[in-house]
């Protein structure tokens, strides 16, 4: 008994990829439309990635939100490089070719240039 309760507080803690994504997200999100995408982007990315695919996306949001950060730069002006160390880069490229489609097809509001 105790042991499940410590897994179930354990899994409790750990926060899922979507969740992380929503988070980071929300970090550089400025506006109510901005906030609301991130949420939306979430859910449809929790559609068509795997776990992995999800880890490595969110593993380059959260460097790249690192980034964004100490330079105190918005979203749409950031830094064109982002260090890909630790991310694999197979994992990472399927995860965009999963994500492209949704951007493409403008869902929750972004739109590609």
């Amino acid at each position: 008994m105790v042991a499940v309760i410590m897994l179930l507080l354990i899994s409790g803690c750990s926060e899922s990829p979507r969740g992380k994504y929503t988070r980071l997200c929300m970090e550089v999100a400025a506006t109510d439309d901005q906030r609301e995408s991130c949420r939306c982007m979430a859910r449809e990315y929790d559609k068509v990635l795997d776990k992995q695919e999800f880890d490595a996306i969110t593993m380059i949001m959260d460097k790249s939100v690192k980034e964004l950060k100490g330079r105190n730069a918005d979203m749409f002006n950031m830094p064109g490089y982002v260090d890909y160390e630790g991310v694999d880069k197979r994992v990472l490229v399927s995860a965009l070719k999963k994500m492209q489609p949704l951007h493409q097809a403008r869902v929750c509001g972004y739109i590609t240039r």
